[in-house]
Parts: structure tokens; C-alpha cells; sequence
């Protein structure tokens, strides 16, 4: 599984 790619996308919603 591809971590990196779920973290970005969790920090992305935390910025937003």
C-alpha cells in the first residue's frame, strides 16, 4: 500500500 500517497492526501484536507 502506497502510504505516501494517502498522507499527502490526508494533510491536503487538513490544510484545506
Amino acid at each position: 500500500m502506497i502510504l505516501l500517497y494517502i498522507v499527502e492526501r490526508w494533510k491536503n484536507m487538513l490544510i484545506t
